[in-house]
Formats: structure tokens, sequence, C-alpha cells
């Protein structure tokens, strides 16, 4: 099933919201719960501090695009998402050289975010994110 639209983007905000104000915590209870089952909010919290350390803390998110795709795993089968890339600005480097992406995916009866990461591109930045 495809997770809606409009619930997948108040999940993607959701998190962005939390991860700009610093709410690590409320950022991890926002995520889906089959990343909390594998995941621990140690780890999640982890992952952001190697991220704020090569990228600098995220300071403003734009919404830029909203894909809707397909992931398929042994354990969940075929499972649908929708990705949210946001141009960023962070405390090393001015928006739009700079992304993050949540992907968001149904958990239940509602919307979920299940990764977020920070990015650049090596080469050309693709035009629709631009």
């Amino acid at each position: 099933m495809d997770p809606p639209s409009a619930a997948a983007h108040a999940a993607a905000s959701t998190l962005m919201a939390k991860i700009l104000r610093g709410d690590r915590h409320g950022a991890y209870e926002s995520l889906h719960s089959m990343v909390r089952a594998g995941a621990s909010e140690a780890q999640f919290n982890a992952s952001l501090v190697a991220m704020e350390q090569m990228y600098g803390t995220v300071t403003s998110a734009e919404l830029k695009q909203e894909m809707l795709g397909v992931q398929e795993s042994k354990q969940h089968g075929k499972q649908n998402f929708r990705k949210f890339t946001y141009a960023v600005s962070t405390t090393k480097y001015p928006k739009g050289t700079h992304f993050a992406s949540v992907t968001t995916a149904t958990d239940g009866d509602h919307v979920a975010a299940e990764t977020y990461q920070v990015f650049f591109f090596a080469s050309e930045i693709p035009p629709d994110l631009r």
C-alpha cells in the first residue's frame, strides 16, 4: 500500500522539524517501529553525530522533491515508500550544496519516517533539486 502523500509529508516534516530543533529523542520516537526495533536510540544518536561531524548541524531545510518508490526485503517483502529531499544549510555549508532525505513508509495504521540522511552530490546537482 502506498503511504498517502499528505501523511508521508507530515511524517517527513515532523522528523525534519525535530532534527532542526535538536530534539534527538523526539526524532527517534517518530521513527518507524521496524527501525526502532532494529536500532537503539544511542545508535540513532551516534549516526546523527557522525553526520554533524561530517556536514555540520542542519540549520534550515527547504523541501525540493517527493518521490514514490518500492523497496523489497526478504523479511518484509515489497513495501512502497515516499522519499522527501530537502536542500539544507548547515553550520559548515550554505543551502543548495548539501541535501537531506527522509524516507517514509506505512507503519501499521499511520505513516512514519524510516531513514534520515544528509548528503551531497559529488558531481552535478540534478536540476530539480536546485
